[in-house]
């Protein structure tokens, strides 16, 4: 990324945080850190959801969604860093959030309880399997990143950090994939509960971790579909959406392993 970009970067994130000084008072956004695995609960119905894969910017995707619809977006969260480098203008899935909502703050609620214990406790690489579960945070701008946007969209957003592949083996640790993948299982199910338990309509996931983390897609992908497939989850979601930018390997895997033929003779 150029230096250039970075500072366009930065410029949005902060004019991002004025307008939430300036409007705090008035939001009703709040947030959650979920320190345990939600207990199961019945499904609403017999339909599963269906299950779209798509290379798209994420806020591209927020904005097609009908306003009626409540919707639920998983954050890719680092570890020990609210918002990952959103202030030094860097880009992420997490920065792009941050920069365009008012999602940096509630993070900042947990810096002890939740960043500052991944960064005493990095546990090897796999962090903390808790969950902050933000409700109703306002999305300012669409995929173009240029004007305040006049309509008022509210997003949950559940964040939670991968295990950090790139982490374990530049300290050397072991590569433990039965592990990874029940790491990965933990969080996942954690994420798609707590969205359950608030309502959620419609989900926006993601390649959740196979960028600088180094996850394997085809496990990551995997361990979506054994959680989405649960009984517990059917009749609960109209649409999952898999928003994959920027890395066509994921992108190829993820609709292979996720999206059913019927779906694709819909798209």
């Amino acid at each position: 990324m150029s230096q250039k970009q970075r500072k366009i970067n930065q410029a949005l994130g902060h004019k991002a945080l004025n307008i939430y000084q300036i409007e705090s008072r008035h939001l009703r956004q709040s947030s959650e850190l979920i320190t345990f695995q939600p207990p199961e609960q019945a499904a609403y119905g017999h339909k599963p959801a269906k299950i779209y894969v798509e290379e798209e910017n994420l806020l591209a995707r927020i904005w097609k969604i009908d306003f009626e619809r409540k919707v639920g977006c998983m954050n890719f969260a680092s570890p020990m860093e609210p918002g990952g480098g959103f202030l030094m203008g860097y880009d992420g899935q997490e920065e792009t959030i941050c920069r365009n909502s008012f999602l940096y703050p509630e993070l900042k609620k947990f810096n002890q309880s939740f960043y500052e214990l991944n960064r005493k406790v990095p546990n090897q690489g796999y962090f903390s399997p808790n969950v902050i579960y933000s409700n109703q945070v306002k999305v300012l701008r669409d995929q173009s990143e240029g004007k305040i946007l006049p309509y008022r969209r509210f997003i949950d957003f559940a964040s939670v950090s991968a295990p950090n592949i790139t982490y374990m083996k530049l300290r050397q640790h072991p590569l433990d994939f039965r592990r990874i993948q029940a790491d990965l299982h933990e969080k996942i199910l954690r994420t798609i509960r707590m969205f359950k338990n608030n309502e959620v309509e419609i989900l926006i996931l993601g390649a959740f971790g196979c960028g600088v983390s180094q996850n394997d897609p085809y496990l990551v992908a995997q361990t979506f579909k054994q959680v989405l497939d649960r009984p517990e989850f059917l009749g609960v979601f109209k649409e999952v959406y898999f928003p994959i930018l920027n890395n066509k390997s994921a992108l190829n895997i993820f609709n292979r392993v996720l999206v059913t033929p019927i779906t694709k003779q819909e798209a």
